[in-house]
């Protein structure tokens, strides 16, 4: 098959667990089909690039990587006239998902798959500014009324919200991890961090937690990652006096060698449609801290502690014994070759 991915952000931008999707799944799928992704221009990236035998082709103007920028974003419909002769095009959530609207146009006999991660529905006032904030609830409205083959989703928490819309030919297809990528060795007291630094992650209720946890417990914090909340948190945690490393943006190697050392791994974040970080963590043998959302539904009582007080979970996982074995039982499951298989399969149903 000759397949297009068209994705908002692509490699080497990887802090994102769609952009983490689509590579592994495009890196597996070009082993055995002619493999493109149409993806923003990225600073110091060539416009045109192979990658791990994907044909990768940079357009639209630069994406500075640091944050969601709605403006670069704008700019991804203007390579929709190009993306023609292609068996399927598979879109990820963003504005490579309105994709569907054009195709008649593009190439009629081109089957189009959207997956969408996550919805924020009524939520989009509580992170972002009007009028960032009705632009996102535009989006998603304008998302239910566009046009699509097939609908991939990758839990049965965000499946639920595109049916509120009345979104139907949905598949539910969880996301994975690179299982033989993960390793664990001696751990260091330390609790770690890696996503977008953007409000609804909450990063800040992780450092206030922190602030007192390091008071009695010899912990230091650790987070990885960008976005345009990462200065206010460097703030904080120098406010209140937090013992805090901010790496920003980090090559996979030194994120893998992080998740090996960390004893505890905190995601506070609000929001998911999935949680990948989450099972990094575990395959990585870290004990996890989470907030009880929905889309955990790979999470339970002896792989993980979810509970809405942030400092509470981190002072149990402390005394916590026992996690890491279902951790990395739990991860195993999710490995991005059986995922890849799915999305093969469901590629294929529509030329059986």
């Amino acid at each position: 098959m000759k397949i297009a991915f068209l994705t908002d952000l692509f490699y080497p931008y990887l802090l994102g667990g769609g952009e983490r999707q689509f590579f592994e799944i495009a890196k597996r799928l070009a082993k055995k089909h002619d493999v493109h992704v149409f993806t923003l221009r990225l600073p110091g990236q060539k416009d045109f690039e192979i990658v791990n035998k994907i044909k990768v082709h940079r357009f639209g103007l630069i994406h500075p990587m640091n944050k969601r920028s709605f403006y670069q974003l704008l700019s991804v419909p203007l390579e929709f006239p190009k993306i023609a002769g292609f068996d399927i095009v598979h879109a990820n959530q963003g504005m490579s998902s309105f994709f569907g609207n054009f195709k008649n146009i593009v190439d009629i006999n081109e089957k189009f798959v959207v997956t969408f991660h996550d919805l924020y529905i009524d939520k989009w006032s509580d992170y972002y500014k009007f009028p960032f904030s009705l632009f996102g609830r535009t989006l998603e409205f304008l998302w239910s009324k566009s046009k699509y083959d097939k609908i991939i989703t990758v839990s049965n928490a965000t499946k639920k919200k595109l049916n509120f819309f009345g979104m139907k030919k949905i598949s539910v297809i969880p996301n994975g991890i690179d299982v033989k990528k993960y390793y664990s060795r001696k751990k260091e007291k330390t609790i770690l961090f890696i996503g977008r630094l953007v409000k609804y992650k909450h990063v800040d209720e992780l450092i206030v937690a922190m602030s007192k946890i390091q008071k009695k417990y010899n912990y230091k914090l650790k987070i990885i990652g960008m976005g345009e909340e990462y200065e206010s948190l460097k703030e904080l945690s120098k406010k209140l006096k937090v013992n805090a490393k901010f790496y920003g943006f980090v090559s996979e190697k030194k994120k893998l060698e992080e998740l090996s050392r960390a004893e505890i791994f905190v995601n506070p974040s609000t929001v998911e449609g999935f949680g990948i970080a989450l099972l990094e963590a575990m395959a990585s043998g870290c004990k996890v801290v989470a907030k009880p959302l929905d889309a955990y539904e790979f999470c339970n009582s002896s792989n993980s502690i979810l509970v809405k007080d942030i400092e509470k979970g981190i002072k149990q996982a402390i005394v916590t014994k026992g996690l890491k074995k279902d951790s990395i039982k739990t991860a195993n499951k999710y490995s991005w070759d059986k995922i890849t298989e799915k999305i093969e399969r469901l590629y294929s149903s529509f030329y059986e």
